[in-house]
């Protein structure tokens, strides 16, 4: 078994993802394909997730700060089905299968639960939440366009957070321009492991 290190998605903080790599021939692969593994990818790319959410957090707060307590928990449920929105969109536009990219999901999901603890809420009814709002980050989005789908992630995060604010259609674009080179790293990456790697 050895140890293969993959340059990871670039925007910041940038990660290297390191899957383990098994050169030995995988029954029904190539003698030379090696394999990696989802779950070492997985926990890497929580770490990446996780940045994003934090940054669109620090970003999409009121310019005086957030008035209650509640305020600081809705911006943060927003910003989580956002980033959720972000990776789910990302697969959909890969050459991953249906099969590889639900695997993906559930490892990611699994991981960033445990991280999110504290950022958006542990309970299960939260994280039913979570997964319902995110649909409605998507809907009606092409799966071909990370762009286009940036921009309504960004577009349907900046409307639940309340009315616009002076500066917000110009941070708007920004965070747009940020939320759209995520999915396009994105999508390149796991393109590039699907091209030279078998998943397990």
């Amino acid at each position: 078994m050895t140890t293969c290190e993959l340059s990871g998605v670039q925007t910041a903080p940038a990660v290297k993802l390191s899957p383990d790599c098994d050169d030995a021939a995988v029954e029904g692969s190539l003698p030379s394909q090696p394999v990696v593994s989802v779950e070492s990818l997985a926990v890497a790319y929580v770490i990446v997730l996780h940045s994003l959410a934090e940054t669109l957090f620090e970003h999409t707060g009121p310019a005086d700060g957030d008035v209650c307590s509640e305020a600081v928990v809705h911006r943060r449920r927003e910003v989580c089905a956002a980033v959720w929105a972000v990776i789910r969109a990302a697969l959909e536009a890969s050459t991953l299968s249906a099969q590889e990219r639900v695997h993906m999901l559930d490892m990611v999901w699994q991981r960033l639960l445990i991280r999110w603890q504290e950022f958006c809420g542990p309970d299960e009814a939260t994280s039913k939440w979570l997964m319902q709002r995110t649909d409605e980050y998507l809907q009606k989005q092409e799966r071909a366009e990370p762009i286009a789908t940036a921009s309504h992630i960004v577009k349907v995060l900046t409307e639940a957070l309340g009315p616009p604010e002076r500066g917000r259609a110009l941070q708007s674009r920004v965070l747009a321009s940020l939320v759209g080179h995520r999915i396009e790293s994105d999508v390149h990456h796991f393109n590039d492991l699907k091209a030279r790697y078998r998943f397990v």
